[in-house]
């Protein structure tokens, strides 16, 4: 329970009312209608609340080592209750390449080639207001041939000796 204190009134017939701008808080915003002789009808009410600071920026608290010869790395961060995620893949001459509004915590990107980028991601509160965006450095290098070689083929013996052999 709060202090109760008019904002706003008016005289005669209305169907809507313009406010001056609000701090944040809560509020209840409450009308009634009066008769041709002045009988106050019943009062109908609705609650809201006026938000308009942002949350802090998330926390980074996953990401893949620097370079990685991944070409799906995957991150993870923080987020206030009710907020959701919007994060991007940022590549060179700051395009995004890729990105989401999220309520998860966590995302895997890619396929990307090799080169620079920039993850970054904000937190957007149930308001709607977005917070600064945490950005971290990526770097992807050519994944390595982990596949190993095939046989040879087509071998033929033509000299050999106690240690050597000559193909």
């Amino acid at each position: 329970a709060g202090t109760e204190s008019l904002v706003a009134t008016g005289p005669g017939p209305q169907t809507q009312a313009v406010l001056h701008p609000l701090p944040d808080g809560d509020y209840t915003f409450s009308v009634s209608q009066l008769s041709g002789v002045g009988v106050r009808g019943v009062e109908a009410t609705r609650s809201f609340e006026v938000d308009t600071v942002p949350p802090s920026a998330p926390v980074i608290t996953g990401r893949p080592p620097f370079p990685t010869s991944s070409s799906t790395p995957g991150f993870s961060w923080t987020l206030e209750p009710s907020a959701y995620a919007r994060w991007r893949v940022v590549g060179a001459g700051g395009k995004a390449l890729q990105g989401s509004d999220t309520p998860l915590t966590s995302t895997t990107v890619g396929p990307l080639g090799s080169g620079a980028y920039n993850f970054r991601v904000a937190q957007v509160d149930a308001a709607g207001n977005e917070s600064s965006r945490t950005t971290v450095m990526l770097a992807t290098t050519a994944c390595p041939d982990t596949s190993p070689p095939s046989a040879p083929s087509n071998l033929a013996v033509s000299g050999a000796t106690q240690t050597s052999l000559t193909l």
